[in-house]
């Protein structure tokens, strides 16, 4: 892989991005599939996209933020947060459309912030770092012992 690519995919920010955009390709993808070619009802192929693409979401997000976190516990607090943002999603949308904003630019809106706050919550939260890979505070590897660590030992 080019330098240049390897160093744009080292960013979570970045994977982070691209798996949202993977997970609303197969959503719009799916809907589109079962309603126009195989004649799914709307409302069941817009339910299919949907979860489909959440289950995508989830296994991707994971895998992005090298989560070290156990397989449950973030299937828990994903839930929670999707919940959390489906009451978001839903006042501000319809606080948008009462206020006579329209519902499509409360719905952008509500995008927008899920968007920023989940980055964070995924990173800290839903997909934490493995506890290995975490700096803990005070300690370096034994190859790089602190400059300013006073209990190290001083030879002359």
């Amino acid at each position: 892989m080019a330098q240049p690519v390897r160093a744009l995919l080292a960013s979570s920010a970045v994977r982070y991005l691209l798996v949202g955009g993977l997970s609303l390709v197969v959503d719009v993808g799916l809907l589109t599939l079962l309603y126009e070619v195989v004649g799914t009802p709307l409302w069941l192929a817009t339910l299919v996209g949907f979860w489909t693409s959440v289950v995508v979401n989830f296994l991707l997000q994971r895998a992005a933020f090298r989560s070290g976190a156990g397989l449950a516990g973030s299937a828990w607090r994903y839930g929670v947060l999707l919940g959390a943002n489906t009451v978001v999603t839903v006042l501000v949308v319809d606080g948008a459309e009462a206020a006579g904003l329209g519902y499509a630019p409360g719905k952008l809106a509500a995008v927008a912030l899920t968007t920023v706050w989940n980055f964070f919550l995924y990173r800290g939260w839903v997909f934490p770092a493995a506890p290995s890979s975490l700096p803990v505070a005070g300690t370096a590897p034994a190859s790089a012992p602190l400059e300013d660590d006073p209990q190290r030992e001083v030879r002359a």
